[in-house]
């Protein structure tokens, strides 16, 4: 690849095609995108950090320009496949909300693949959350899922994610929301519409997060729902090489509503190594 060449490709695993996009040279960053969303979130970091690092981003199953598929599936694996095609030995992760989660499962399994962690606000598998909380919208979202209503759908999740019920000033731009909301429809279309069950997940994984040693950044937005609190404040208790931020006036998805104060804290991070 000459410098900051932009390259997509396809990945055929099981029965699927995965999407991914390269560019530029170095230090390889790889970004993982949230529930629902899809590559295009990383938009600005991946152009922000291509003069410097060599940039990945691919859609996980059923997301963006990855197709889904009917059938068992797990996206850790996934994910490990994806990295040897590309002949990367390691990586510098970072990871928001069910990404993140990818990333902490390949740290507990394959820690030698990450260079370092930044994980925003992350969901971590075996954590008690449903026991609590109540995720906002669901009710109504599983009932305009029920009569195919993608848009409307979309229009609630979009809501819950930018934390549009919780700002009292500064809401996100109107563009941001109707890229999320572009994004959200594709992934709910697909999921309302195959049968796909993620497999091979790690239930052990919330009380095995002391022996996860990878530098790692933990991104918060302050706006963001208080289960994503909880996950954030037990990684910094069980991480032994982590430190946390928080970003104002950001809900889920930080890097998308504030990229530069985002993309500005990740190279502080990658520069001082923690």
């Amino acid at each position: 690849m000459t410098e900051n060449e932009h390259n997509a490709g396809e990945l055929a695993l099981n029965g699927a095609s995965i999407h991914y996009e390269t560019a530029g040279q170095g230090e390889p960053l790889l970004f993982i995108h949230a529930d629902l969303a899809d590559r295009r979130m990383w938009e600005n970091q991946f152009e922000a950090f291509r003069d410097s690092h060599q940039v990945i981003r691919y859609d996980l199953r059923g997301s963006g320009q990855s197709s889904p598929q009917e059938g068992d599936f797990a996206h850790r694996e996934d994910l490990i496949a994806l990295l040897d095609h590309l002949q990367l030995e390691q990586v510098h992760g970072i990871g928001n909300g069910e990404g993140a989660r990818v990333l902490l499962e390949l740290a507990a399994l394959q820690a030698q693949r990450l260079s370092s962690l930044t994980l925003i606000a992350p969901v971590i598998e075996g954590y008690p959350w449903r026991e609590r909380h109540l995720l906002p919208y669901e009710t109504e979202i599983e009932n305009f899922l029920a009569i195919a209503e993608y848009e409307q759908a979309s229009e609630l999740v979009a809501k819950r994610w930018l934390g549009s019920d919780f700002r009292k000033r500064n809401t996100a731009p109107p563009i941001i929301h109707k890229q999320l909301q572009e994004m959200i429809v594709i992934s709910l279309r697909n999921r309302n519409r195959y049968e796909a069950e993620e497999k091979n997940l790690l239930p052990s994984l919330n009380d095995r997060l002391d022996e996860i040693a990878v530098n790692s950044l933990l991104v918060i937005g302050d706006l963001d729902l208080q289960l994503y609190h909880e996950m954030t404040d037990r990684l910094q208790q069980k991480l032994r090489r982590s430190r946390r931020v928080s970003m104002t006036n950001t809900a889920h998805l930080p890097s998308l509503e504030r990229p530069e104060e985002f993309n500005w804290r990740l190279k502080h991070f990658l520069r001082r190594g923690r």
